[in-house]
């Protein structure tokens, strides 16, 4: 199972080759533009989701359905996609859970943390 959390605040920064959905305004993305992405990237059906808050932003907690490997070209692209700088992601296999952050400008946000990784079933 791979869980997202992805912030709806769209990134200031300026990355080249950002490329941005029609769908996704100035500002804050709305869920429906989310949606449209990750059925773009994963497939109608693939994902179930729940909308809360982290202690910055709304953010969508995104439950991506028969995964047992992090698809990071796919939720790259996303990232790029939605404007966002990176999108925490986590693995759960057996006896390990992977987290990575993953986006164009993931370096900037250093290191994946379970601190302020939002879990599906706390959404």
């Amino acid at each position: 199972m791979v869980i997202l959390n992805i912030g709806l605040n769209i990134s200031a920064a300026q990355v080249d080759g950002m490329i941005k959905l029609p769908f996704a305004g100035a500002g804050t993305l709305d869920v429906g533009s989310v949606e449209k992405a990750l059925d773009l990237m994963f497939g109608v059906g693939s994902y179930e989701y729940k909308l809360t808050s982290s202690n910055t932003e709304p953010t969508l907690v995104v439950c991506l359905l028969g995964y047992k490997a992090l698809p990071v070209a796919a939720i790259d692209t996303l990232s790029t996609l939605l404007g966002q700088d990176c999108i925490a992601a986590k693995l759960y296999r057996a006896g390990t859970d992977t987290g990575q952050l993953i986006g164009p400008r993931a370096s900037a946000w250093g290191v994946f943390s379970d601190e302020y990784f939002i879990e599906y079933n706390e959404a």
